[in-house]
């Protein structure tokens, strides 16, 4: 029998407490006002015993978890540890002598989330923004012969500016469901170099290596650029942060039956206990701030391009992520 992963606001039931959840859940459901509340309130509602058991739950709750039925709850125990991403209020109310609490769950998520891109967004910029403003600080004073240097340097810094403000603009029209795609041939080789050259001098980068392999003839196929772009450079990035000190970042190219498919490798393992949560879109191995490049991946890849984002990692063998797409392009029907 398959087990169900609960989400994380509810902790485990004690089979002793079963016997008195499952009586008090039918004697609750003999009383048609409450099961009508239940109903009625549009907001994830719970009712808890004194023992802050589960004893019945609405549909827009188990809505809110993917859940099919109120039994995959019943006898839980409410446990949100996570004020960021939930809340809840409750009041107490008695039938028949006993003791209950409807309680309503409030999903915070998505200021979560938007509090975290503002921070991701902001975080990036005022790097960028700061190389620029010091680069134009030392050209006040720079010799003749370092001045060819410098516009280089101060022009690929203002490129990188303008592509993280279009990145900003670009995920929340994905969130949005609002993104339009630009679908047009692309050579995987050319997209593949295009990505490595502008991590080869990367802050990020530090004394890594970007390597790119790939098949040796010419894989053409058609997508979105600017997307596809944008997810082989957040795996890139990705790969590199994930990397010790002096290692290589291999970004690889092909194609399979009907598909063209890109990955990237790095020597770094993550923790199978995180495996799971890789691709949530508030999930983070990197601190407060930080972490959406996985979800923005799949997000662009899967509900635009109409491909498939996939990883794996061992211990000994490493991580490697992987983009394959339709040959001929998205094919969407919203």
């Amino acid at each position: 029998m398959a087990t169900v992963q609960l989400p994380r606001i509810f902790a485990p039931s004690l089979q002793a407490n079963l016997l008195k959840v499952r009586c008090q859940n039918a004697k609750l459901s003999e009383f048609p006002w409450l099961l009508g509340l239940c109903r009625a309130i549009g907001e994830p509602l719970l009712i808890l015993n004194d023992d802050r058991r589960v004893i019945k739950a609405n549909l827009a709750l188990l809505d809110l978890f993917g859940l099919a039925h109120e039994n995959q709850v019943l006898g839980t125990s409410l446990d949100v540890t996570d004020g960021l991403d939930f809340a809840i209020r409750e009041e107490p109310v008695w039938v028949e002598g006993e003791h209950y609490r409807i309680v309503t769950v409030i999903d915070r998520r998505d200021q979560a989330r938007r509090r975290t891109l503002e921070k991701v967004f902001l975080h990036d910029i005022l790097n960028t923004a700061g190389g620029v403003q010091g680069l134009s600080e030392v050209m006040v004073d720079a010799e003749p012969g370092d001045m060819d240097y410098l516009k280089d340097t101060v022009k690929h810094l203002a490129d990188q500016l303008v592509d993280e403000i279009t990145a900003q603009r670009d995920f929340l029209s994905a969130e949005n469901g609002d993104l339009m795609v630009d679908v047009r041939p692309l050579n995987a080789g050319e997209v593949a170099r295009m990505v490595a050259q502008r991590y080869s001098n990367h802050p990020v980068t530090g004394d890594r290596q970007v390597f790119v392999a790939g098949e040796a003839g010419p894989v053409v196929f058609r997508t979105d650029p600017t997307l596809l772009s944008r997810i082989l450079g957040n795996m890139v990035k990705n790969a590199l942060e994930a990397s010790p000190d002096g290692s290589v970042v291999t970004l690889d190219y092909g194609r399979k039956p009907g598909h063209a498919w890109f990955s990237v490798h790095n020597a770094g393992f993550i923790p199978t206990e995180i495996q799971s949560r890789i691709f949530t879109r508030s999930f983070s191995t990197k601190g407060s701030g930080r972490g959406l490049g996985t979800y923005g991946m799949r997000l662009l890849c899967e509900r635009f391009l109409g491909g498939r984002v996939e990883f794996r990692s061992h211990p000994t063998r490493g991580t490697c992520f992987t983009v394959t797409l339709p040959f001929d392009g998205p094919c969407r029907s919203d």
